[in-house]
């Protein structure tokens, strides 16, 4: 029995994760955890408030929870999605973390674009209806651009297979490359 795969969905902000990450738990038929659903419902549970702090502590507490789930996938030798703007120089040491603990194969996918549509996303986003208000999107614009600048939204560098993404016309992403590599990868043959 192949080990489990991991498949990390990262990039910055706005670089479409979640789009691609939903499309492929459908197509491979795999749990997906995802940092901003887990955020939105401790908003839900625990309120929200125009509050910088208060979201970044509310950002911690669901990376905690999003690294429970996928060492409770791992433990259990079960393949899952993890997707989230994952920064490497944070990032990169729990992934290593787990591998040491359990046996499993990573496939990551790197997704990005210009960073000024990535600004232009994250602005506009923080407009939408359907974007939970407790992400105060527009207040974390200023911390959003200093990341990018800083290039804190880059691969990790945890080994297996990386795919990298350009989301910069979203609508029009050709999912076969990835599909077709994930459908070669043992432990997720369809």
């Amino acid at each position: 029995m192949p080990a489990p795969v991991l498949i990390l969905i990262t990039g910055a902000p706005c670089t479409g994760k979640t789009t691609i990450a939903q499309h492929l738990a459908e197509q491979f038929q795999l749990s997906l955890v995802n940092k901003d659903g887990i955020k939105e419902r401790l908003f839900d549970r625990l309120g929200w408030k125009i509050d910088r702090e208060w979201s970044k502590m509310l950002s911690l507490a669901s990376y905690d929870l999003l690294y429970y789930f996928i060492e409770a996938q791992l433990k259990a030798s079960r393949s899952l999605i993890a997707e989230a703007n994952f920064k490497a120089d944070f990032d990169t040491p729990l992934v290593l973390g787990l591998q040491e603990l359990y046996p499993f194969t990573t496939f990551q996918i790197y997704c990005y674009a210009d960073r000024d549509i990535l600004i232009q996303r994250f602005v506009e986003r923080g407009y939408s209806p359907e974007r939970h208000p407790g992400h105060i999107d527009q207040v974390m614009a200023a911390d959003i651009r200093t990341s990018l600048l800083k290039n804190e939204y880059r691969p990790l560098e945890v080994g297996g297979q990386l795919v990298e993404i350009d989301t910069s016309d979203i609508a029009c992403l050709d999912y076969t490359p990835v599909l077709t590599a994930l459908a070669r990868t043992p432990g997720l043959e369809r």
